[in-house]
């Protein structure tokens, strides 16, 4: 263990050192339509911070990059970033889904992900789009860490094409 640490701490510096020796341009934290690879030679270092506020969730997000240029169109990248979320308010909101319900086992495993939360769960709506694909609508209410897990683990399944996790308040905390 103390041979990895050794490596990690001392190549961390090496990095900085590195990266604080070579000219540097900033750019938008964290852009993904950044379609040009870092030069050779040169790094790139990207940071950011986001906040999100819904009703019963608090959500910070703390993501850090750094990309060097390989070799002409290469280039390599280490990215790592912290989260932070209350969760512990009683929440209500939906989860919208699109699959293609031609690919294999996407209903039977997002059937099985409903199934293990059913306390979450209230109601579904399930709609034909096209031959193809269908849309799921999902009305939930819970503590709002639960509720982001299922959506997580719906939105992620194989065979998804879209999702999104719409939250409002339970009404409750409302005069």
């Amino acid at each position: 263990m103390t041979v990895l640490k050794y490596w990690l701490v001392n190549g961390w510096a090496l990095v900085c050192v590195v990266g604080m020796a070579a000219s540097a341009h900033a750019g938008r934290p964290l852009a993904i339509d950044d379609a040009d690879p870092v030069e050779p030679g040169r790094f790139e270092f990207e940071a950011g911070a986001a906040y999100k506020q819904y009703p019963g969730c608090k959500h910070w997000d703390y993501p850090v990059e750094l990309a060097a240029g390989l070799a002409p169109a290469v280039e390599g990248s280490i990215g790592f970033g912290g989260q932070f979320e209350e969760r512990d308010r009683e929440i209500a909101g939906t989860i919208t889904l699109v699959y293609d319900h031609h690919k294999r086992n996407v209903q039977a495993l997002l059937t099985d992900i409903q199934h293990d939360h059913q306390e979450v769960i209230i109601a579904t709506l399930h709609v034909h789009l096209d031959h193809h694909n269908c849309m799921e609508v999902l009305a939930v209410r819970g503590k709002a860490g639960l509720v982001r897990l299922v959506s997580d683990q719906l939105i992620a399944a194989r065979g998804v094409k879209h999702g999104k996790l719409t939250v409002t308040t339970t009404g409750s905390d409302i005069e």
